[in-house]
């Protein structure tokens, strides 16, 4: 960051991801939304970004999920091993198990 009361276009890119997540504190989120004030190029990639996201959430919601993927989901998550049933371990203080995609099946 070049300033500490002010971002620059590489800031405000570099984190405009986690903005959009709502993953920024709250002074990251003053700092990104007051560059976004008044800057047009920063501003019309947020506003692209916000507008792809929105089509694609719209677009996921019409997608028929089967009936029984939640069953299926659940007994993986029982059946891996060291785990008591529960799906703590996944994302306990170690992060997800195994450090791969997980099950391809």
């Amino acid at each position: 960051m070049a300033s500490l009361d002010r971002y620059t276009c590489e800031d405000v890119f570099r984190r405009l991801d986690a903005y959009m997540d709502r993953e920024l504190n709250a002074d990251d989120v003053r700092l990104l939304e007051q560059h976004l004030e008044t800057c047009a190029t920063c501003a019309a990639e947020h506003k692209f970004e916000s507008r792809l996201l929105a089509g694609l959430k719209q677009k996921v919601r019409r997608i028929a999920v089967p009936s029984n993927l939640m069953d299926k989901i659940s007994r993986l998550i029982a059946d891996q091993p060291g785990d008591s049933g529960g799906a703590g371990g996944l994302n306990g203080p170690g992060g997800s198990r195994g450090g791969g995609a997980g099950p391809t099946n």
